[in-house]
């Protein structure tokens, strides 16, 4: 993927600067690599001096004597150059802090747990590549190609998301304080490693360059905005909203508060600000079919602007809830002239208003003094309604400064990411789409400033207090709500890190998410 600038070769342009740039302390999980365990520099000359003094200098492999081997050298043995380009450059252990392209990188203070077992499974491979044993011997050097191989691989994994991901948090610093041709280096360097077909570290590192870049290189007219609204965008949504159940099951669970909260109406008056391709509501219309007090009427209006769905998507929506016997209708109303009237919601009709993934799209106090985000939510409270259901991202880029909102969505989206390696094949058509969906979403949170903004996802801790001040109050969950919600996540048994996904009750809001991140909250409210 072509960053669109020259940048120079960071490996000596950025080395020659008078200003160094520092990196940070690692995000959460990253491991800091001891140079000691690292492979000799490709382009050194220590690599081709006689293996006695390769012993004294680098001391990488060979912590003790040994008698010479008669089995040939493999292309990736460790007597050989190690080519880490497609994953990392050099780093060389000639001082005390280890140092990429020029930038000072300390050691850790002490440790991880899962450095040591790292380097005790590095000394294992040495102590099995060096054992002087007859029948290895006999055995030629397949074994000890394998485990090289092995130690490669490891070595690699090490590296490569330990770099990009302080490499981008470099960068996005050094947009923030105007050292713009730093940053173009580091974009540039990270370009290189990023590959849109490889693993999801490598798949988020080339979009999250495409957003800093965007952020160097705003785009004329809007269109970025043009781009959220369009309708290819909108069904790469709703494909991520059936691929990961983290969205998938935020819908079950607002389905099942809503039977729960109107389980005696006979009339039932649906109010949806974002209503997708309304699979949502196929699925719950035939539940309440299913009722043993026999299925209550239901009306639905879908509320819309000029920048919100297709109207001709809409009118699909339309033709397949009326086949269920549902009455649907769609208005383009102001906030303000928002009534029981105006949404032709009858009095006999309990009112279940309906907000997945919408407020975060909603400008707040922040960026209009009208603040659309809060005046939406008292009109609502106006409006009387049974219930009123909450999905919403977990993620803090609504009022945070740059540097804080571009981590803050690193790491969201690295979550998002890898969990897509589970439900999804790399090589799928729809997966790709599905990741141009989320890269845009992250380009503008990043990117963008003011009204061009769009993307403004808050915490659930920001969603209460907002609810809250609007009048609501928040509605215990089911008793059997986590668990009937945890029984849905898929198996998929061909994949064990599907372990990873969780479902979890923490402060009246129920946490979808992977890997110990949050990435989306359901919550009830009346």
């Amino acid at each position: 993927m072509s960053s669109g600038f020259s940048g120079g070769d960071l490996y000596g342009s950025a080395i020659n600067r008078t200003t160094r740039y520092q990196y940070r302390p690692q995000l959460g999980g990253a491991i800091l690599v001891d140079p000691s365990i690292l492979p000799p520099n490709p382009n050194s000359t220590v690599l081709k001096r006689p293996l006695n003094e390769l012993e004294k200098q680098q001391q990488v492999f060979l912590l003790r004597s040994v008698k010479q081997r008669n089995y040939q050298t493999s292309p990736n043995s460790p007597l050989s150059p190690i080519d880490f380009s497609a994953v990392s450059p050099d780093i060389s252990s000639s001082s005390s802090s280890s140092s990429i392209h020029g930038f000072s990188l300390p050691p850790p203070s002490q440790p991880s747990n899962s450095f040591n077992l790292m380097r005790n499974r590095l000394k294992e491979l040495e102590k099995q590549l060096l054992d002087d044993n007859d029948e290895e011997e006999k055995d030629g050097n397949g074994g000890a190609s394998d485990l090289i191989g092995e130690w490669n691989e490891t070595m690699q994994n090490l590296i490569k998301p330990s770099f990009s991901s302080s490499s981008l948090l470099d960068s996005a610093m050094a947009i923030s304080e105007g050292k713009i041709e730093i940053a173009k280096e580091i974009l540039s360097t990270l370009n290189q490693i990023s590959n849109p077909h490889g693993d999801p570290e490598q798949r988020l590192t080339g979009y999250m360059v495409r957003a800093l870049l965007s952020r160097l290189n705003p785009p004329e007219n809007n269109s970025q905005i043009a781009e959220l609204c369009s309708g290819d965008h909108h069904k790469a949504t709703q494909m991520l909203y059936e691929a990961s159940p983290c969205f998938k099951l935020g819908f079950m669970a607002s389905n099942q508060a809503i039977l729960e909260s109107t389980h005696h109406e006979s009339k039932l008056h649906f109010l949806d600000f974002e209503i997708g391709q309304g699979s949502q509501y196929i699925t719950l219309i035939h539940n309440l079919s299913q009722r043993n007090s026999g299925k209550p009427s239901v009306k639905i209006t879908a509320v819309t602007d000029p920048n919100g769905a297709p109207i001709q998507n809409l009118r699909l929506v339309r033709d397949e809830l009326t086949k269920l016997g549902v009455r649907f209708n769609v208005i383009c109303s102001q906030i303000s002239d928002l009534t029981r009237d105006t949404i032709g919601c009858d009095p006999d009709e309990a009112l279940v208003v309906n907000f997945a993934f919408r407020l975060y799209k909603m400008p707040d106090e922040s960026v209009s003094t009208e603040n659309p985000r809060d005046e939406l939510l008292r009109r609502v409270k106006g409006l009387n309604p049974r219930v009123v259901t909450l999905v919403e991202q977990e993620m803090n880029s609504n009022t945070a400064p740059f540097v804080a909102r571009f981590t803050e969505a690193l790491t969201h989206y690295r979550a998002l990411f890898e969990s897509l390696d589970v439900t999804m094949a790399r090589d799928s058509e729809n997966r790709v789409r599905v990741e141009e969906c989320l890269a845009r979403k992250a380009t503008n949170s990043v990117a963008r400033e003011g009204r061009e903004r769009v993307e403004r996802c808050e915490v659930f801790g920001k969603w209460r207090a907002r609810m809250g001040m609007a009048g609501f109050e928040i509605r215990p969950l089911g008793s059997n709500l986590a668990e009937s919600t945890r029984s849905r996540l898929p198996p998929f048994r061909h994949n064990t890190n599907s372990a990873r996904f969780f479902v979890k009750e923490e402060a009246g809001g129920l946490c979808l998410g992977w890997n110990g991140r949050v990435l989306t909250v359901f919550s009830a409210w009346h």
